[in-house]
C-alpha cells in the first residue's frame, strides 16, 4: 500500500505543479509526468506475469485511462500569449478534482481491501480464481495514470499545432 500511495503522491506533486493553473508549455514539462509513471510501468511490465487475466487488466486500465484523459482535455485551454509568443496551458479546479478524484478512488479502494477482511478475502479470492497477478491492483491505477498523461501530452502537442496552423493561415507570422 505504502508504495502505490508513495507514487501517487508523487504524480500528484508533478501534476499540481506543472499542470494546475496557467503554466508554461515546455516540452520537458508536459513528458516529466509521463516519464515518472513509465518508470513504474516499465517495472511493472517486467514484474508481471503474462496471463490473461493481467493482460486484460492492463488493457482495461490503459482504456479507463484514456477515457478519463479524454474528459480531462475538455477542462484544459492551451493558449499563446500574445506578449512573448509562448504556449500555455491553462487548467483549473475541475482538471484538479479529477486527478484527486482518481487518487481517492485508489486510495480509498486500497485503504477498504488493507483494513476490511471481507473485501480483502472477496478480493484474493477473485484473484486467485482469474489468475491475475498479486500486483495488479497497483499496476491496474498505474497505467490509468500513464494513459491519462499520455493523453493529456499528445493534445497538448495538437492544440500547439492547431494554434500554429491557424495563426499561419491567418498570416501571423509563427514563433518556433
Amino acid at each position: 500500500m505504502r508504495d502505490g500511495l508513495f507514487l501517487s503522491g508523487i504524480i500528484l506533486a508533478i501534476v499540481l505543479t506543472t499542470q494546475i493553473g496557467r503554466h508554461r508549455a515546455w516540452n520537458w514539462i508536459l513528458i516529466l509526468p509521463f516519464l515518472t509513471c513509465s518508470a513504474g510501468g516499465v517495472a511493472a511490465l517486467v514484474q508481471m506475469k503474462l496471463t490473461v487475466a493481467n493482460v486484460l487488466a492492463t488493457l482495461v486500465a490503459l482504456a479507463v485511462g484514456a477515457l478519463i484523459g479524454r474528459w480531462l482535455i475538455t477542462k484544459m485551454q492551451v493558449e499563446r500569449s500574445p506578449k512573448n509568443g509562448k504556449f500555455y496551458t491553462r487548467c483549473g479546479l475541475v482538471y484538479l478534482s479529477i486527478w484527486v478524484g482518481v487518487f481517492a478512488v485508489r486510495a480509498g479502494l486500497q485503504y477498504l481491501m488493507d483494513t476490511v477482511k471481507p473485501i480483502a478475502d472477496g478480493y484474493n479470492s477473485f484473484r486467485a480464481a482469474v489468475d491475475l497477478g498479486a500486483d495488479q491492483f497497483f499496476n491496474f491505477f498505474l497505467f490509468v495514470v500513464l494513459s491519462m498523461i499520455v493523453v493529456r501530452t499528445i493534445e497538448v502537442w495538437k492544440r500547439k499545432a492547431a494554434i500554429k496552423r491557424a495563426e499561419a493561415a491567418e498570416g501571423v507570422p509563427v514563433r518556433v
